[in-house]
C-alpha cells in the first residue's frame, strides 16, 4: 500500500516477524500447581506447545500474494474511477474549446460587421434630389423646339425652357444645393455665369427664328453640362452638384479612421500557485496528518497585442520563466517534515481579449479587458526537498503542460503608453506526474493551477 508506507511496513512485519515465545518452564510451574488427575493428552500437548512458543514463520509467499491480491483489488478501483471520469473531463474539454471558439467568433463577426458600415454624424454632403421641371406643352414664340438629344445625358433639365424659366431653376437648383460646410467653394464655382450664358444663348436664337433652332439646342446642352448633377455612389443614389464631388470622391461615401493595432511590451505576474495531487486531495480530510500550505511564485515574460478593431483583439504571452509550487506537511517515519515541490516551465498563451471602454469623459483613456485562451507549456526543471534539503527525484514528470486562461483587468493608455493590471487564473488539463518504479502515473494524478495578479507595461504603435 503505497499511500500509507508505515501501515503497509507494519502488516509485511507481522507475516515475516517470529513468534514470541512464554519463559522457559512456565508450563512446567502451572502443571506442578494444578491437580493431578486423568486429562487429554492430545489437550495437554497442545497447551504445553503453547507455552514453549515452537518458532513457526508464513511461508515466504503468503505476503507476496496478499500484496498482490491488494494491489489487483486498488487497480480495478482507479480502473472503474477512471472510466467514470473520463467522458466527464471529455467533454468538459470539449465544451471549453466550444466556447473559447464562439467567443473567438463572435468578435471576429462583430468586428466584419461595424468595420464597413456608415459611420454616424460622417462628413459626406447627402442632398436630396432636386424637383424637375415638367417639358413646356405650349409651343410660344420663346420655346425652344425639341430635337434629338441624348435623354440620358438631359432627362432631369427642361429642354422647351424659356430665358426666364431657365435661369430661375438655374439659381433655384444651386440655393437648395448649398450647404454649410461648403459655401466659399459653391460661391467660386461659375454656375451663376454658365446659368446666365445659357439665358443669353437662348435669347439671341430665339431672335433669330426657327432656322437657328438646332444650333440653339447645341448650345444650350453644352451650357447646361457645366450646371448639370452629377450622380455620387451612394446607397440613396443622390444628386449632388459637380463642386460638391471632391468631398466625396475619395472616401468611399464615409471617412475611415486608422486605429493604432499593434502593442508590445513586458509582463509580470505573482501567483498563489497549486500543484493537485494526491496529497492536496488527503490534505482536505479531517483524519489526515498531511497539510498544504499557500505556495507564491513569479512569472515574467514578454507580451503583444493585435487589435482587430476597438472592442476585439489578439494577445500573445510569452513567460521565459514561470514557476509553480507546493509545500505540504508530513510525518514521514515518526518526523513532521516540509516537503516543497516546485516547476519551472517556459509558457506560451494564446488569448482572445474583449475591451469594454468606459466612458470618454475620464481625463485618463481606460478599458476594461477581459480575456480568455489555452496556453501550452515546457517543463524546464523539477526539484523536490523536504525541510530545504534536496532529495533525489522520486518520479518522473512530463515534460509538456496545457490548460485555459482566464484574465480580468484594466489598461489606461498615457500616449502611446499603456498599463494594463487585473486578475489572472489557470487550470491545467494534462497529467504531468508520468509515475514511478512504484506507482503508476494514473495512482497520483497530478494538475497545475493558480490564480492571481498580473502587471504588464505596453507601447502602442
Amino acid at each position: 500500500m503505497d499511500k500509507n508506507k508505515n501501515i503497509d511496513n507494519k502488516i509485511k512485519e507481522t507475516f515475516e516477524s517470529l513468534n514470541k515465545q512464554a519463559p522457559v518452564d512456565l508450563w512446567n510451574k502451572f502443571s506442578d500447581k494444578l491437580e493431578d488427575i486423568n486429562i487429554d493428552k492430545t489437550i495437554e500437548t497442545k497447551i504445553k506447545e503453547g507455552f514453549d512458543g515452537v518458532n513457526k514463520t508464513a511461508p515466504p509467499h503468503v505476503w507476496d500474494t496478499v500484496n498482490k491480491q491488494l494491489n489487483i483489488d486498488r487497480v480495478w478501483d482507479r480502473i472503474d474511477k477512471e472510466l467514470d471520469r473520463r467522458p466527464v473531463i471529455y467533454w468538459r474539454n470539449i465544451a471549453g474549446i466550444i466556447l473559447l471558439l464562439f467567443i473567438i467568433g463572435a468578435g471576429i463577426y462583430k468586428y466584419k460587421q461595424t468595420e464597413f458600415k456608415l459611420a454616424d454624424n460622417t462628413n459626406i454632403i447627402q442632398l436630396q434630389e432636386q424637383p424637375l421641371a415638367e417639358e413646356s406643352t405650349a409651343g410660344s414664340e420663346n420655346n425652344i423646339k425639341e430635337q434629338s438629344i441624348d435623354k440620358k445625358d438631359t432627362k432631369h433639365l427642361p429642354v422647351n425652357a424659356s430665358k426666364s424659366e431657365i435661369k430661375d431653376n438655374g439659381e433655384r437648383l444651386i440655393a437648395k444645393n448649398k450647404v454649410k460646410e461648403n459655401k466659399n467653394s459653391l460661391k467660386d464655382t461659375n454656375k451663376d455665369l454658365s446659368i446666365k450664358n445659357v439665358a443669353e444663348n437662348v435669347a439671341e436664337n430665339d431672335l433669330n427664328g426657327s432656322s437657328t433652332a438646332s444650333v440653339t439646342e447645341t448650345v444650350l446642352f453644352e451650357n447646361m453640362t457645366s450646371i448639370q448633377p452629377s450622380l455620387i455612389r451612394n446607397k440613396e443614389n443622390e444628386i449632388i452638384p459637380p463642386g460638391l464631388q471632391t468631398f466625396t470622391n475619395n472616401t468611399d461615401d464615409y471617412i475611415r479612421i486608422k486605429p493604432k493595432k499593434y502593442e508590445i511590451g513586458i509582463t509580470y505576474s505573482y501567483n498563489n500557485t497549486w500543484i493537485i495531487n494526491n496529497e492536496t486531495q488527503k490534505s482536505f480530510d479531517a483524519n489526515s496528518l498531511t497539510q498544504t500550505f499557500f505556495a507564491f511564485a513569479s512569472s515574467y515574460g514578454v507580451v503583444g497585442n493585435y487589435n482587430f478593431s476597438k472592442n476585439n483583439a489578439l494577445s500573445a504571452e510569452f513567460y521565459i520563466n514561470s514557476v509553480s509550487r507546493q509545500q505540504y506537511g508530513e510525518y514521514i517515519e515518526g518526523r513532521y517534515l516540509i516537503k516543497t515541490i516546485q516547476f519551472n516551465y517556459s509558457k506560451f498563451t494564446l488569448l482572445y481579449q474583449l475591451n469594454l471602454h468606459q466612458p470618454r469623459h475620464v481625463k485618463i483613456p481606460s478599458k476594461y479587458t477581459i480575456k480568455t485562451g489555452l496556453y501550452a507549456s515546457y517543463l524546464k526543471k523539477f526539484n523536490q526537498s523536504y525541510d530545504r534539503m534536496d532529495i533525489k527525484e522520486t518520479g518522473k514528470y512530463n515534460s509538456s503542460d496545457y490548460g485555459i486562461k482566464l484574465a480580468f483587468g484594466q489598461e489606461k493608455q498615457f500616449k502611446n503608453i499603456i498599463i494594463g493590471y487585473g486578475l489572472n487564473a489557470e487550470y491545467g488539463f494534462n497529467n504531468t506526474f508520468a509515475g514511478n518504479a512504484t506507482m503508476p502515473a494514473g495512482f497520483n494524478v497530478t494538475k497545475n493551477a493558480l490564480i492571481g495578479g498580473f502587471l504588464n507595461v505596453k507601447y502602442n504603435f
